[in-house]
């Protein structure tokens, strides 16, 4: 970022434009229709234009690019020697890739009353990222954690998707992310790893330990859980 653009890219304003400029757009980029990650300006930004609102502020003269298409956009116009250890942040900011990558995730897999989302909530420090359904859930509806109105459950896979995504591209300012999920089945395990670039943790206390946690616990339909436990261990593959 231009030292004379960096008040203007970090000012309240740019995040509210950019931000319904996401929405209005729906996520997707433009050129190719993936998700898209950061909003262009079609008229590059110059000291003498950056105070103009018509050009920097104008949904006119944006475009939502992914980072694909983004880092073509700037290898074909102003980059003629491309160099494969750069990227583009979610700024538009030319970084060294190695920034993009250390920021650390951690897959905690199990079953359900494994103690996942405590372990990660045990080790988590102020400014890191959580992912767990249960959490979303209880975000979206307002309602107490493990009370899970079915209607909901699309809205929660989708966010929770686009969580992914954010993790996968390392978006954000976080330092580390703890993804909680149950995973059974060791494919989508390996994928999950793949996806998110992440370390994996498993929690695998015995069923009987997980249907004595249960009975302890103040989780509702207690009966639907215990089912729920069951089927992990019959899905389990190590």
């Amino acid at each position: 970022m231009k030292p004379w653009a960096r008040r203007f890219y970090k000012s309240k304003v740019w995040e509210r434009i950019r931000e319904a400029y996401l929405a209005y757009r729906h996520g997707l980029c433009e050129r190719c229709g993936a998700g898209g990650k950061i909003v262009h300006h079609k008229q590059r930004l110059t000291p003498q234009n950056i105070h103009d609102p018509s050009v920097t502020l104008s949904f006119d003269n944006l475009e939502l690019l992914c980072h694909n298409c983004h880092n073509k956009e700037h290898n074909i116009i102003a980059t003629p020697s491309r160099n494969p250890e750069l990227a583009f942040d979610e700024n538009g900011d030319l970084v060294h890739k190695a920034v993009l990558s250390n920021r650390k995730v951690l897959l905690i897999t199990g079953p359900p009353l494994a103690g996942k989302t405590t372990y990660a909530l045990q080790r988590m420090e102020r400014g890191d990222l959580l992912v767990d359904l249960d959490h979303i859930w209880a975000a979206l509806s307002g309602l107490a954690l493990h009370d899970k109105p079915p209607p909901l459950l699309r809205t929660v896979w989708d966010v929770r998707d686009a969580l992914y995504d954010h993790i996968r591209s390392r978006r954000g300012d976080w330092s580390r992310a703890f993804v909680i999920a149950t995973a059974p089945e060791r494919r989508t395990r390996e994928e999950l790893i793949q996806r998110l670039r992440a370390e994996h943790i498993m929690l695998l206390p015995s069923i009987d330990e997980c249907l004595r946690r249960l009975a302890a616990s103040d989780r509702p339909d207690k009966a639907q859980q215990e089912r729920l436990v069951r089927e992990w261990f019959d899905r389990y593959e190590p």
